[in-house]
């Protein structure tokens, strides 16, 4: 298996596990987010939001370096 396909299986499921998670455990704190967005103005919708997506994409990025890393060194093969 190609070292960049691996990391990408691995970066999937955790990110899957991750939004799954996150989305499960703010389901019961939608109305608690939508009444301090009303009060603090819509800029505040942008934290769950922020929530899901920030994780897995630092993920991703971090897996990238790694691969980049691995790749340049010749350490897989």
């Amino acid at each position: 298996m190609e070292l960049k396909r691996f990391l990408f299986w691995i970066w999937l499921t955790l990110s899957f596990i991750w939004v799954c998670g996150v989305t499960a455990g703010t389901y019961d704190g939608i109305k608690d987010i939508i009444f301090v967005a009303d009060e603090l103005g819509p800029l505040y919708y942008l934290f769950p939001v922020a929530t899901i997506i920030l994780p897995p994409l630092i993920l991703g990025i971090i897996l990238k370096v790694i691969a980049w890393i691995v790749e340049g060194l010749n350490i897989y093969k």
